[in-house]
C-alpha cells in the first residue's frame, strides 16, 4: 500500500489534538466514551504549578454527579505541598492512562515498520477549588468512597463499605487530614492508539503476538483492538 493510500485511508499525518497530540486516526474524542474511560480508571497523575514549582500527585477523581459537564472532585493529604496549588485555585491537568503495550515489528505480515506502543489516555484540563468547611468535604469523601466501592465490588452479594462503619473519632481525623477540592474541567482530549493504521494481516499478527505477550498490558489491548476495529 503507497503512502497517499495510507493517508486517504486513514486521515495519516493529519494531527486534530488542541493540547494534547492526537494524530486523527487515533482520535478518541466522543465524549461520553471519554467520561466512560475516566470512570473506569480514575486514577490521576494531577500536574499544576504552584509559587514556579511543578506539582505532580497521583489522585483519584470522580465526576460530581450533582454538577455534571467536566466537574470532578477529590481530595489529597494536607500535608501535601500540591495543596498550595489547590488553595490558589491554580490550572492543572489531570492524565488517566489507560492499559498499554509495546507492538515489536516482528508481528507484521504485510509491510516492514518500526516499533510502535499502543495505549489509551485522556487529559482533562481544569481548575482547582478547594473545600474550606468539614460537612462538604465529608460529602466529597462519601461520595469518592462509594464510586471507589463500586469498582471495587459487583453484585449484591458485597455490602460497600462506609465511613460509618469506623468511630467518628476516626472520621474527625480523616477530615482533618485532607483537603477536599472540585475540580472544574476547561477542556478534555483523548488519545486511542490500537493500531487502527495497519493492514489486515498485520493487524491479525498483532493480536497474535500480543496473545504470547508477557508484557501486563498485551491482553487488555488485543480486546480494545477487537472492540474498537481497524480503520478501514
Amino acid at each position: 500500500m503507497s503512502d497517499d493510500e495510507k493517508k486517504n485511508r486513514t486521515g495519516h499525518w493529519r494531527d486534530v489534538g488542541e493540547n494534547l497530540f492526537v494524530p486523527a486516526h487515533y482520535g478518541f474524542s466522543e465524549r461520553e466514551s471519554q467520561l466512560e474511560f475516566i470512570a473506569q480508571q480514575p486514577f490521576a497523575q494531577l500536574v499544576s504549578l504552584a509559587g514556579g514549582d511543578l506539582r505532580i500527585t497521583a489522585t483519584p477523581l470522580f465526576r460530581d454527579p450533582e454538577a455534571g459537564g467536566l466537574n470532578f472532585i477529590g481530595h489529597i493529604a494536607r500535608r501535601n505541598a500540591h495543596c498550595a496549588a489547590i488553595e490558589e485555585g491554580e490550572r492543572a491537568v489531570a492524565l488517566f492512562c489507560g492499559p498499554d503495550a509495546y507492538i515489536s515489528p516482528r508481528w507484521f505480515r504485510e509491510e516492514p515498520g518500526v516499533p510502535t506502543w499502543s495505549y489509551l489516555s485522556v487529559q482533562l484540563r481544569g481548575r482547582f477549588r478547594a473545600v474550606r468547611g468539614r460537612d462538604e468535604t465529608l460529602s466529597i469523601l462519601r461520595r469518592s468512597i462509594r464510586a471507589m466501592e463500586a469498582l471495587a465490588h459487583s453484585g449484591p452479594r458485597v455490602q460497600p463499605w462506609t465511613l460509618e462503619e469506623v468511630p467518628a473519632s476516626l472520621v474527625d481525623r480523616l477530615s482533618e487530614g485532607v483537603l477536599a477540592f472540585h475540580f472544574a474541567g476547561e477542556s478534555i482530549e483523548g488519545v486511542r492508539r490500537l493500531n487502527q493504521d495497519k493492514g489486515e494481516g498485520d493487524w491479525e499478527g498483532i493480536r497474535a503476538g500480543l496473545a504470547d505477550s508477557p508484557q501486563r498490558g498485551a491482553a487488555a489491548i488485543s480486546e480494545l483492538m477487537s472492540a474498537a476495529g481497524r480503520a478501514r
